[in-house]
């Protein structure tokens, strides 16, 4: 008997060393560029759509993710009164690799603790933070402008002839929520900023504001899939 019991906590423990999940979710992206006003809330959102996966580490509460990322970009000075004379746009794709570390405050494996202890909450809020490369190939329409600022229309000039690369690297840190369907699925809302080291995302600098770099915001939710469960072990002990 007691050499059962030993062989089911180390199974346990095995599985819980290989916890890996894959999933996807949907939502929206808000630019937070050179033509938006307000550094935290965007005034532009589209659609934005991406897939990850996780890699829990041992039996911790922390876990890996590759976060695969793709949408949209637009802002335009049309939305500001006092920015009507400007009148530039930005309109473009974008997609992003994202590598994170998560950290869950309660730990929802369902491997070990659902299977060994039986109990365990099937809910967590979540934080995550780690370096992203994002891509983008910015054609903002300055075509529009009738500013009299000399200081705008150099800008601009400088802007339509900048030479910048289209990989910028960013840094990402947000939060969620997760919600345990069952052992193998669970739902999740997240939301998070992406912080570029360059100015050029939206292919505007100088004629906006060149001493900001560039930002973005997510709102997400996301669907989760655990790999390699035993369900029929879990679910006999579920809660």
């Amino acid at each position: 008997m007691l050499a059962l019991l030993l062989s089911n906590e180390q199974t346990a423990y095995g599985q819980a060393e290989s916890r890996w999940e894959a999933g996807g979710g949907a939502g929206g992206v808000g630019y937070l560029g050179d033509l938006n006003q307000r550094d935290m809330l965007s005034k532009e959102f589209n659609f934005s759509y991406h897939g990850f996966i996780r890699k829990y580490l041992g039996t911790g509460n922390f876990a890996l993710r590759y976060n695969l990322q793709f949408g949209k970009f637009s802002g335009r000075d049309s939305h500001y009164p006092n920015r009507a004379s400007r009148n530039l746009s930005i309109d473009t794709r974008f997609f992003e690799n994202a590598f994170l570390i998560e950290w869950d405050y309660f730990d929802i494996n369902p491997i070990y603790y659902r299977q060994y202890y039986g109990y365990q909450p099937v809910y967590t809020p979540y934080f995550f933070a780690g370096p992203a490369v994002v891509y983008t190939n910015p054609r903002p329409n300055f075509d529009l402008t009738y500013s009299p600022y000399t200081s705008i229309l150099e800008g601009i000039e400088h802007d339509r002839n900048a030479r910048y690369a289209h990989w910028h690297l960013a840094f990402a840190f947000g939060g969620g929520m997760k919600f345990d369907l069952s052992p193998s699925i669970n739902l999740g809302m997240e939301a998070s900023f992406r912080i570029a080291a360059s100015d050029y995302l939206d292919g505007i600098s100088r004629a906006g504001n060149p001493n900001r770099n560039d930002a973005y915001q997510l709102l997400s939710l996301t669907g989760t899939y655990r790999l390699g469960l035993k369900q029929r072990n879990i679910r006999r002990k579920w809660r």
